[in-house]
């Protein structure tokens, strides 16, 4: 066996604080901040393991079972997003009750000593209907995910609504939610308005306005009163980020389904299964999967079914469109 030997020397590394607007106080005198390598927390390295946990899409009698789990799992700070066409279905009226309790959610993640970072869109992606833009959206003589007017209208009263949710909760004023994003992936990605798909398939403006769309997010949010330490944005595939104004933050997928080859083989294998999601059957699917994997001729037919029942159903359980599962007649 070969041994080889390290030597460090002088490694001294030049850091400094105040190169970006990011950081605050509580009334504690509790403090937030960043230096060019690394947050801080009262002026000491801090580590924030960050863990997603969408609220409304979990029954809100078992949040504090999954918080406490989460906690024990080394998180200490609760990614969530805002699902705007969730909260608002219906144009005007507003929803933030049950599972959509985003105010009971972050009390309880508080209660726990755990951070939060609000995910407050207006798109978010996330897999659900429209990204999280309501239908009522599609067909409006604006652009959506712009400095159009007629969108920062709907945007302004959403993050309204946000704001007041929140109050209370800030990091400033004793709360657990210290960080803010603002859109996800603008200028990166899209989603389908679902009430198309089937018909001409029409997708949601990726981004428009760059730069200054992202900062006028970020100043109707204050304005709404959605103040934290922190505001980040996404920064990867060429989205739009307005640094030293938003952190630019990287992630990635902790696993990835077995037997896929790459993410565009597994969107070809979804597309092609919405495109025919009127004419389910086993054959079909299990035709259209094998067709999305590189799994061995050999597979059992029994196995394929079973990897085939969990793909979709996942699949309809994260875009919530509301359809059926008729898969489940051959998930025994």
């Amino acid at each position: 066996m070969r041994n080889y030997r390290i030597t460090v020397k002088d490694d001294h590394k030049h850091i400094v604080k105040g190169h970006i607007q990011l950081g605050g106080t509580n009334p504690k005198g509790e403090e937030i901040g960043f230096t060019n390598y690394f947050m801080e927390k009262d002026g000491e390295p801090f580590f924030g393991i960050c863990g997603e946990f969408h609220y409304a899409r979990y029954d809100e009698r078992y949040w504090e079972d999954e918080m406490i789990k989460i906690k024990m799992g080394g998180v200490n700070i609760i990614a969530t997003y805002i699902f705007w066409n969730l909260h608002e279905e219906v144009e005007g009226v507003f929803n933030w009750s049950g599972n959509k309790n985003l105010r009971r959610f972050i009390e309880l993640c508080g209660k726990h000593q755990l951070y939060v970072m609000i995910r407050i869109g207006p798109f978010n992606h996330g897999e659900i209907r429209n990204g999280g833009m309501p239908d009522w959206l599609f067909g409006r003589p604006f652009e959506v995910r712009s400095n159009d007017e007629g969108y920062l209208f709907y945007t302004r009263r959403m993050y309204n609504q946000i704001g007041a949710q929140v109050k209370g909760l800030l990091y400033k004023e004793g709360g657990p939610i210290i960080g803010t994003q603002i859109e996800n992936e603008h200028n990166h990605s899209s989603a389908q308005w679902a009430l198309t798909v089937g018909i001409n398939d029409m997708w949601l403006n990726s981004g428009s306005d760059g730069n200054s769309h992202m900062l006028k997010l970020k100043e109707i949010a204050l304005e709404a009163g959605i103040d934290t330490p922190i505001y980040t944005c996404t920064g990867w595939g060429g989205a739009t980020t307005p640094v030293p104004d938003m952190l630019t933050l990287w992630g990635g997928y902790a696993y990835w389904y077995h037997g896929y080859t790459t993410k565009r083989d597994v969107w070809r294998g979804w597309t092609s299964i919405l495109r025919h999601r009127n004419t389910f059957s086993e054959t079909s699917i299990i035709t259209r999967f094998r067709r999305a994997t590189i799994l061995s001729p050999n597979t059992p037919r029994k196995t394929i079914r079973t990897l085939a029942a969990r793909w979709v159903a996942a699949w309809f359980s994260f875009i919530n469109t509301g359809l059926p599962f008729p898969i489940v007649v051959f998930q025994r």
